[in-house]
């Protein structure tokens, strides 16, 4: 994929197509609140977010740099969270990939 942006935007520096790596790690999330607290904070969200998944959207639609982002301990939070949220919550980032091609997620 940045292959593809840098071949569309040659008049631009490497520096332009920065990648932000996060690693997530979603182990003792019991609520939506501590799931979207926790994501704020790695991933210095502003004061205003609203935590919630229309919320979420909103944020990963933003500009920012190329982020790369890792859920892990994904099975023991949907447990906690209930498989419909969690779904909720990984479509989020689907749709979001779809409006903004600089945000990748993976879910481990």
């Amino acid at each position: 994929m940045i292959g593809e942006i840098r071949g569309l935007a040659e008049n631009f520096s490497d520096e332009d197509f920065a990648t932000d790596s996060f690693t997530i790690d979603l182990s003792g999330i019991e609520t939506a609140s501590e799931l979207h607290k926790r994501i704020s904070l790695v991933l210095k969200f502003p004061d205003y977010y609203g935590n919630n998944l229309n919320a979420l959207f909103d944020v990963l639609c933003d500009e920012h740099p190329l982020w790369s982002i890792t859920f892990t301990s994904c099975k023991e939070a949907e447990e906690k969270l209930g498989n419909e949220y969690f779904e909720s919550f990984k479509q989020t980032f689907a749709d979001a990939a779809e409006e903004n091609e600089l945000v990748r997620a993976k879910f481990l």
